[in-house]
């Protein structure tokens, strides 16, 4: 039998003098800093050499999104909104740092 295997991402929100965090754990416990962006589980290095060859500071919140996707269904398959369950981080929202991004709201962004 297979052990259970965990991956945790910890996301920091920055404040004006320092930058938002990621820091990823993998199920051993070893704790690593991201720079821009995480991959857990699945095609980790696949998706990461997408991600990196297409990756802009100045990304839009669309632009991220339909990247990632991309990165995430490969060469041979199409992922739809109603395949995704996503969220973004959230400056601002009171005690939840982050929110999500469902129905109409995600096609959209996906365009």
């Amino acid at each position: 039998m297979k052990p259970l295997e965990v991956e945790i991402l910890v996301a920091e929100l920055g404040n004006g003098q320092r930058p938002p965090q990621l820091y990823h754990i993998a199920y051993e416990g070893t704790i690593t800093d991201e720079d821009r962006f995480a991959v857990l589980g699945g095609e980790t290095e696949a998706i990461v050499v997408k991600l990196q060859a297409e990756w802009s500071d100045s990304w839009t919140l669309p632009e991220a999104l339909r990247s990632a996707v991309g990165a995430l269904a490969g060469p041979d398959r199409t992922l739809e909104a109603a395949d995704l369950e996503v969220a973004a981080l959230a400056e601002g929202n009171g005690r939840r740092a982050f929110r999500r991004l469902v129905d109409e709201e995600l096609v959209t962004l996906l365009g």
